[in-house]
């Protein structure tokens, strides 16, 4: 399941694109890994379009949503362009205290219906699957305020559909890397040559907060010479794959590193 990779790489900040943050991936646990052939056996039946691999749905988000909490996501899709096409996705729903007896007493998911332009309610029951494009426009918002006081803690997991690591490593790794620069624990940061750290201190003391390792390494190269190996790579890369979006490869949150292991 999944890909070859252990650690994902993404800048550090958007001003301090030279620097790389290194974070580990976390193995998901049995029970949530066994559910994936399933969520595969919907998708060849819905989705026939939509390509599997052996990363697809290799990695998911959780989210608690808390009875009395005003918890929300934000209009968007996720249909970002390391994501396979069609890109889809699987949301699994649980209500760990039990079901709430109305639809309405519990945080309500929206996709915005483009034909009315109008936002619907999608009430997920317990332990069900929703399976659906990411480039519906889609958000979550509290319970109705007469609802409030009688509203169920859910839980849901959305399970990613990845690219195939073997077809596009640096679509797959991207990927990768974009998910656990969120919800990873990072594990170091580096830096190159002659870089003054302390550009960075404030930003290095909140990572050491969510690991006590944390740490700081200095590149044997310098900026330039960082620069101009990039450069270099992504000429081999490009030359190399049959890449399923070529215009990644210039982004700036592309990294040196994330670059050296697509090479590997």
């Amino acid at each position: 399941m999944g890909g070859p990779y252990e650690t994902g790489y993404w800048t550090l900040t958007q001003n301090k694109s030279q620097c790389t943050l290194a974070t580990r991936r976390a193995q998901m646990a049995g029970a949530l890994a066994d559910v994936i052939p399933y969520l595969c056996n919907i998708s060849s039946a819905h989705f026939p379009s939509a390509p599997l691999s052996t990363a697809s749905f290799s990695l998911f988000v959780a989210n608690e949503y808390l009875p009395g909490e005003k918890h929300s996501i934000c209009d968007h899709t996720d249909a970002q362009d390391w994501y396979p096409s069609p890109p889809i996705f699987a949301s699994i729903t649980f209500f760990p205290d039990g079901p709430p007896e109305d639809p309405n007493q519990t945080f309500r998911f929206q996709v915005f219906d483009e034909g009315d332009d109008l936002w619907k309610d999608m009430y997920l029951p317990d332990r069900s699957v929703c399976m659906m494009r990411a480039d519906i426009r889609h958000r979550v918002l509290p319970p109705l305020s007469k609802y409030t006081a009688m509203s169920a803690r859910r839980i849901n997991l959305t399970y990613r559909n990845l690219i195939c690591p073997i077809e596009d490593p640096l679509g797959y790794l991207i990927g990768f890397s974009n998910h656990y620069r969120y919800y990873g624990i990072p594990s170091h940061v580096i830096v190159p040559k002659g870089f003054d750290v302390a550009a960075i201190s404030d930003v290095v003391d909140r990572l050491t907060m969510l690991n006590d390792d944390f740490e700081v390494i200095t590149d044997s190269r310098t900026g330039a010479d960082r620069v101009a190996e990039k450069k270099k790579l992504r000429t081999i890369i490009r030359d190399r794959y049959n890449l399923s979006n070529p215009s990644m490869l210039s982004k700036s949150n592309i990294v040196l590193e994330l670059l050296e292991e697509v090479i590997k």
